[in-house]
């Protein structure tokens, strides 16, 4: 039995923003994975043999997670008051916190229903389990004391780290379907991440381990309420 807890979900709901042009639960290509394998994501498998499909577990929650892109940095922030930054200057000085009306234009958010088993990796027991299966990557990164906490598993660097549990947890023995994981936007929001199951050719698309029912998909209004929640959350404002 799997040291990994382990958070079973039946025909729970989640969603994913993506371009119209693609299927929300269409796996992307490998030809556009990195020169290490990856996607430079923060789950994906560091072996490249599997993909992962990325999803909230709230619909608000995936708008934060796919707008948190248009977040001003600190030191942007920064710049714009030592520089006195005049809105009114013209398209060149447009305000970093905009969000272009395209983006919405642009954007389907599709709908299913997940039922499987996901590694619940924010619960304490996780926690010690990684700390001691990848305590050799913790110290090649430099990580002090060989730490590992919530906060490792939120960082947006190194992804070397969370990729590498990502691995532990696919070749666990209870085959997760995938990972639940708290938001970096916020401990209200909940994320799901579906792992491809294993089929011995890259070139043949396979199905997630979970099983995904009643997909949906819908394009997305200017007028939507969860993106309009989610930019008053995240400060922007949509051009």
């Amino acid at each position: 039995m799997s040291r990994l807890p382990g958070q079973p979900v039946t025909a729970l709901r989640i969603f994913r923003i993506c371009f119209h042009d693609y299927g929300p639960w269409e796996w992307r290509e490998w030809s556009g994975a990195g020169s290490d394998g990856t996607f430079a994501y923060r789950w994906d498998d560091p072996l490249g043999e599997f993909r992962a499909i990325y999803a909230a577990q709230q619909r608000l929650g995936a708008f934060m997670e796919t707008l948190q892109g248009f977040v001003p940095t600190p030191d942007l922030l920064a710049l714009r008051v030592a520089v006195n930054y005049d809105p009114s200057a013209g398209p060149a000085s447009l305000d970093p916190g905009v969000v272009p009306h395209e983006w919405a234009e642009e954007r389907v958010i599709g709908q299913s229903n997940v039922t499987g088993t996901f590694a619940h990796v924010p619960l304490s027991d996780a926690l010690q389990v990684f700390r001691e299966v990848l305590a050799a990557q913790m110290v090649h990164l430099g990580l002090r004391d060989c730490d590992f906490d919530l906060s490792t598993l939120l960082r947006r660097s190194p992804r070397a780290l969370t990729q590498a549990a990502a691995r532990v947890i696919y070749e666990d023995v209870d085959d997760f379907a995938g990972i639940a994981c708290v938001s970096r936007m916020g401990i209200e929001f909940m994320n799901i991440t579906l792992f491809e199951r294993p089929n011995g050719k890259r070139d043949i698309d396979a199905p997630t381990r979970a099983t995904l029912d009643n997909p949906r998909v819908e394009r997305i209004t200017a007028s939507d309420g969860d993106l309009a929640e989610a930019l008053r959350k995240l400060n922007l404002t949509l051009g």
